[in-house]
Order: C-alpha cells, then structure tokens, then sequence
C-alpha cells in the first residue's frame, strides 16, 4: 500500500472517523453527550439512523474517547456480511476477538492459569465455551484493572445475512450475556463439582460467579433494518424498547457549519481550542485554511439542496476533502466560491472519478469486482472479500490497483484471521455505486437498441430499395418492350399505307389508260378539250393524294404520341403503386416490432396507418386480426399493471400473505413475468421468515414458557395461512416438517 494512506487529513472522506480523529470529528457534541449519557444509564443501547449520517463515525470518534478516559475495556468485534466461500459462525468471530482482545491485554500465566482463567476446573473444553464463559473469565482476569466492559457492535444488520441457526445462536448467548445468566452446561458442571470436590472451587470465585462488572452493549444498525431485532427480541425482549433506542438524525445547519469550518483550521492562529492551555496543536499533511462565507453557505446550499433535504455527512466530507487536496495550495488560504468549482460533479462522480485513475485496462474489471463482487444489489448491501478471492474471481486486478482505491477511501482493508478483507469503505457509497452502474448499464442498452434498430433500418431500406431497383428495371423493360413492338407497329402500318397507295396509283393509271383509250376513239375534234379535262384530272388527283398522305401521316404521328403518354401514364401509376407497397410495408412491419416489444398502444396506431393506404398488398383480413390482437394485449397490460400495483402496495406494506397470490394472477397473464418473478420470490422469503420466526416463538412458548395452548395458536393463527397459501413450493417443505413435528410435541390438533 503506498504512502498517501497514511496522511493526516483533515475530513476523512468516504471512511468514518477513526477513534485517534477524536480531535476533527466536529459537529456533534450533542449527540455525544446525549449517546453517552444513554449508554452510561442502560445497559443495551441501539444506535440507529439512516445510511451515511455517521453512525460509526459517532461511535469511534464520539463515544469510545470518554469511555476510555473511565479506564473501560471497549471490544468492538465485526461480523461482516456472510461470505460463504469463508464459513464463519458470528459466535465465533466475537471469540476470536475475545480471545485475541484478553491475550493481548495482558500475557496470561501459565503456570498459574486460574489468575487468568475463570473457574478452569468447570470452563471445559476452551474450543466449546460460550460468550458468557469467555467474558466472565476476561471480567476475572481484569477485575483489578478495568472498572467495565462496553462491546460496541456497529454494522449489526450484517449478523443477519447468516443463516438462521447460526442468528438462532447468538440470541441465545447474547441474551446470556445481557441477563448475566450461567449457560447450562456450565451451570450442571458447576453444581457437581462444588457438590463432590468444593475446596476445588476458590472462595474469591464462588463469590464473584454472580458479580458482574458492569458491562455495556452497543448496537450499531441502519433505520431500515431496525425491525430485524424483532428476530432476536426472544432471547431479549427489551431490545426494542424506547429506553434502549437513540436516533441519530441528520446534521442541522449549525452543526454541518461547524463540521466543515472547524477542521480547517486546526493547527493555525485560528485555532478554535487554543484558548484552553492545555491543549497541544494538531498537525496535518494539508495546510491550514479557511472558508469564506460566502463559500461556506454555498457547500451548505448544495448539501441541503437550498434547504430542501437534511445534511448527508458521508457527502459533506467527500467534498471537504476535495477541497483539502486539491483546491487548498498555501497556508492561510481562504477558499473562496470560485475556487471549488462544480460541487455536482465532486460528489456525483466520485466514484467514477476514482475508478478512472486507474489503468485504462483494469477499469471494466475493478468495476464488475465492485458493482458485483463487493455490493449485493438488491438489498443495496456492502459485501467482502478475501484477497485470495479477489485474485482468483479477477486476476486482472492488481495489488497496485487494490492500494490505489484503498489510498483514494473508496475501499478498505482489514485483517482477518491472517487475511486481507477488502469492502466498499462506507455504506453512503453504495448508492452511487449502483447509480454509476445502472447509468452504464442503460447506456449500453440505448446503444444496443439503437444499432439494432440501425441495422433493422438498413436492412429495410436495402430490401426496399432493392424492391425499388427491381420494379424500375422490370418497369424499363416493359417500357423498351412496349415501344419495339409500337415501332413494328408502326413500320407495319407504313408498308400497309405504302402498298395501299402503290395498288391505288396502279388501279387509277390502269382506269385512266381504259379511259383515254375509249376518249381516243372521239373525233379529234374533241381531242383539245379531253387533253385540258385530262390535266385537270390529273392535277386534281395529285391533289387529293397528297391531302391522303398528308392525313395518314397525321395520323401516325397522334398515334405515336398517344403510345408514349400510355408509357408515360403506365410508369407511373407504377411508381405510384411501388411508394404505397413500401408506405403500407413501413407502417405493418413497424406494428410487429412494437407488438414484439408490448407496445401496444403504438402497435395499433401504426396498423391503423397501414389499413388507410390503398395498396394490392394491403391485407385487411390480416390487419385486423393483428389490431384485435392489439386491443386484447392493451387489455392485458392494463389487467397486469392494475394486479402489479396492488401486490406491490401490499407488500410494500409488509402484507406479504395478501401480495402474493394477486402476484399469482398477474403471472397467470404472461405480460412480463420478470419483474413479477422477483417480487414473488421476495415474498416467499419473507413469508419463510416469518414462518421461521413464528415457529420458533412457538417453541419458546412451548419449552420456556411451557404453554403448548399459545404454541398452538401461533401454529394455528401465524403459521398455517402461510402454509396453505405456500402449499405448492418447495422451500416451505422443511417449515412444514418443523410445523407438524412442533405440532406434535405440542398436542395441537387440526394443525396440519
């Protein structure tokens, strides 16, 4: 890891405070008063509040401070989300811890172990003792040294994300600790041997076996997941109680004012805490600085989003510690509101700003390693992972990688049993996390879609154009046809015209021969006048011949234009047809595509569109088939959103015995069974733990409370709705075995 983990900041950025920054955790000196003085009245005390208000933060740099100063002993064990590639029971880790915690404390003496140990001679087994047998013998051990015990369990929702014997179990030694009470093994091994062999037992034991130092539990716990506490209320039932719950609310204006003003200017003349003498300056790796007005209300303005929503602290410290590393240049500088620059991007895109510091190839890996490996989505949970995981899940992922996002607080790293655990450093993160993602991920759908829809269009247009191209050339041929044979036509009628004028010439030469033969035979006398009827005859038959050719070639020629405009007219109603084929095609095959897609509303339109435009390809029959199609799939739709809605409100309400069987009916229509699948499954699993924690209230009724008739109320009354509703799957199969076993035992009747 490299050097710049290490530096001294002055905001801490995505990580919560740690208890040495006790000095810059600024802001909440009420709320450390007031958890403090909860913690020191009650013996259990739930700390709950929303993601990223600092909960840890006010542990670590808030309370455990003043806790120390009283000489108490503060065990802070972490379960971690449930990882099962490294099985580990909760009850285990708090061993370990306080095991490791009680040997580091002091080395124990080992030719002495009952100083160290409490009552050896009936601890047995050290792999088997329980939590209380643990902290009672750190209690004998330290009895002399520490005035207390305060555990501080921060993070405690993830002790839910392991399986239920193993909550089971540690409600059960939790509620051990919390009452004081002996286990019962340890109890039986102590009544015997103080029966057969009580010299064996020392005095100062005996007497400090029901003295309890006090001893003070914290739970540390996300507002939302607040109602998991019901699960182990059985085994503690004033867990939930006013008394024991504090709030952490959203910083005010005056304290988000004072968290950002305050460390900046530590270890300068302006030092706030130099008045008290006996106070030692601090020293950073930034210089000191300050925050013109100006600059201070417009962080605030954007914070609260002019006033609009509460102060979230993980976001204020991201952005101070912006301004820290890469605004602040000298000491004494006043950072002024020029100087920050687009707070929007700081805090929007610190995520994606992190990841692009990093090798170009390594990017695309680190984020499916975060996005998948270290946030479990629907539950919008941070996970871990071991470092042997992470190089055998992404090999790409480099060690200098892994340092980087650790220096840059994105990420942090513990040990843990000898390894390396990387998780996201704080759960403000998430969120963004998963926003970065989904901006990615609807990105790349809206480029999927848009090249397939650009390779439909292309394709389309090809064939149309194709269709064009063929039409055209079909159309041309016929056109060339039409003319050749218009030509032949043509020269037909002119050798039909030509021979018709050759045989009237012949015809007219041979009457007028027959003609000026028998005139021949007329006396001379009339010889003259037949030779001036002659000409005339003759020039008025050149006349009339050349009137005939004249009108026959008139008539040819409208004839020829008569054929071209035919040509001209026939090309295009064809042009005219091919546009609304292609119009009609547009409109048809655009109205599958979005029946395809469920879009049925735009479907009908566009078969509408289709049915008005006259073409020979147009399909009545089949339009309306598909627009009856249409109607139908609007109906279905509107049928499954009005059932999605109702299941959702339900079961967003926690009904989740109502929700599902109308999830059933929305399924049974086959709109979109996706969304409705996942909703249904997260009814089933809340349905199977409220079964689960049912039948086990029915059996602490049954052995502690010996009361088989509330037993088999809570059968009758909790259990078996669920089970007759869940009486097809499968995952229910074991809690009717439990069910009809617990039954049993009980005496109910009718239960099964």
């Amino acid at each position: 890891m490299s050097a710049t983990s290490t530096l001294a900041f002055r905001y801490p950025g995505a990580q919560p405070f740690r208890s040495s920054q006790d000095h810059i955790f600024c802001g909440r000196a009420e709320d450390i008063a007031r958890l403090h003085r909860s913690i020191t009245l009650n013996e259990l005390t739930v700390l709950y509040g929303e993601s990223g208000l600092g909960k840890t933060s006010l542990l670590n740099a808030g309370v455990l401070p003043r806790f120390s100063e009283v000489n108490l002993l503060a065990i802070s064990p972490r379960f971690y989300a449930y990882n099962k590639n490294h099985k580990t029971n909760p009850i285990e880790v708090i061993r370990k811890y306080l095991i490791n915690t009680f040997t580091t404390i002091e080395e124990p003496d080992k030719k002495n172990p009952a100083h160290t140990v409490f009552m050896p001679g009936v601890q047995g087994n050290a792999n088997e003792q329980t939590l209380w047998q643990l902290v009672k013998s750190i209690q004998w051990h330290n009895r002399n040294k520490y005035t207390g015990i305060i555990f501080i369990f921060d993070q405690f929702e993830e002790l839910f994300t392991y399986p239920d014997e193993f909550v089971e179990q540690f409600g059960l030694q939790f509620g051990e600790l919390l009452h004081n009470r002996m286990p019962e093994n340890f109890r039986k091994e102590f009544y015997r041997i103080f029966e057969e062999a009580p010299k064996s037992i020392d005095a100062e034991e005996i007497k400090f076996i029901e003295h309890a130092i006090p001893t003070k539990y914290v739970l540390g716990i996300r507002h939302d997941r607040l109602g998991l506490l019901k699960r182990i209320s059985p085994y503690y039932s004033d867990i939930l109680l006013d008394q024991n719950l504090y709030q952490l609310k959203p910083l005010d204006r005056k304290q988000a004012e004072d968290a950002i003003r305050i460390p900046a200017l530590l270890g300068g003349p302006q030092d706030p805490y130099l008045a008290d003498k006996a106070y030692a300056p601090r020293h950073f790796d930034s210089n000191w600085f300050s925050f013109h007005p100006d600059t201070l209300q417009h962080i605030l303005h954007y914070l609260t989003d002019g006033g609009e929503k509460s102060v979230e602290t993980t976001q204020l410290q991201i952005i101070c510690q912006h301004i820290e590393t890469k605004v602040v240049q000298s000491e004494g500088q006043v950072v002024m509101v020029d100087d920050v620059g687009d707070l929007g991007q700081i805090s929007q895109n610190y995520y994606d700003n992190v990841i692009s510091e990093l090798p170009e190839s390594e990017q695309a890996v680190v984020r499916d390693m975060i996005e998948k490996g270290l946030v479990f989505e629907p539950d919008q949970l941070r996970l871990s992972l071991y470092d042997k995981q992470i190089h055998s899940l992404y090999p790409a992922v480099t060690d200098e990688s892994l340092a980087a996002l650790v220096d840059s607080h994105l990420l942090r790293v513990e040990e843990r049993s000898g390894e390396r655990v990387y998780e996201i450093s704080h759960d403000a993160l998430v969120a963004p996390i998963l926003a970065a993602k989904k901006i990615r991920d609807e990105e790349a759908e809206r480029l999927r879609r848009e090249a397939e829809a650009e390779a439909e269009r292309l394709r389309r247009d090809a064939e149309a154009e194709a269709e064009r191209q063929r039409l055209l050339a079909e159309a041309e041929t016929e056109r060339q046809r039409m003319l050749e044979e218009a030509e032949k036509q043509r020269q037909k009628e002119e050798e039909e015209r030509k021979a018709a004028e050759a045989e009237a010439e012949r015809q007219r030469l041979r009457r007028q021969k027959i003609t000026f033969f028998r005139f021949s035979l007329i006396a001379s006398a009339l010889a003259i006048v037949a030779l001036v009827f002659a000409t005339l005859a003759i020039r008025q038959t050149n006349r009339a011949r050349e009137a005939r050719i004249e009108a026959e070639a008139s008539a040819a020629l409208a004839r020829d234009n008569e054929q071209k405009m035919k040509i001209a007219r026939d090309s295009a109603e064809l042009l005219q047809s091919q546009l609304s084929a292609e119009t009609y095609n547009s409109f048809f095959n655009q109205g599958k595509l979005l029946i395809e897609q469920k879009k049925f509303g735009d479907a009908l339109r566009n078969f509408e569109s289709a049915k008005n435009v006259n073409t020979p390809e147009r399909n009545l029959a089949k339009l309306d088939s598909l627009m009856a199609e249409c109607r139908n799939g609007a109906r279905i739709e509107a049928s499954y959103n009005t059932l999605k809605n109702e299941a959702d409100g339900l079961r967003d309400k926690g009904e989740y015995l109502k929700a599902y069987p109308i999830y059933k009916q929305a399924l049974d229509l086959h709109y979109n069974d996706e969304p409705i699948l996942q909703s249904r499954r997260f009814c089933e699993i809340q349905l199977k733990n409220q079964c689960i924690e049912d039948l086990r209230r029915a059996r602490i009724f049954l052995y502690d409370g010996k009361d088989a008739n509330d037993a088999c109320h809570t059968i009758k009354e909790d259990v078996n709705p669920v089970l007759d509703v869940m009486k097809n799957v499968q995952d229910f199969d074991e809690i009717r075995k439990k069910r009809d076993d617990l039954s049993a035992k009980a005496g109910c009747s009718g239960n099964k």
